[in-house]
């Protein structure tokens, strides 16, 4: 494995085609469709990289960074 990458989409079929490119690169993937469950993802397995959408139904990528750099 190359190393950990979150995709944080709110559409389904985006995520699922990121995964299987990703796996064939041998990347592990990682998933959420909101900044909630990406939180959640990030307090069990830190990624080394993260792939956000633009929008997000609970907010918007740069609150999600904000609150990334304010839990450390």
């Amino acid at each position: 494995m190359h190393g950990k990458i979150l995709v944080i989409d709110a559409i389904a079929t985006n995520r699922i085609v990121l995964r299987v490119k990703l796996a064939a690169s041998h990347y592990e993937m990682l998933q959420a469709g909101s900044i909630g469950e990406a939180m959640s993802v990030i307090s069990s397995s830190v990624p080394d990289m993260i792939l956000c959408a633009d929008s997000l139904p609970d907010g918007y990528p740069l609150r999600l960074l904000a609150r990334l750099r304010k839990t450390g």
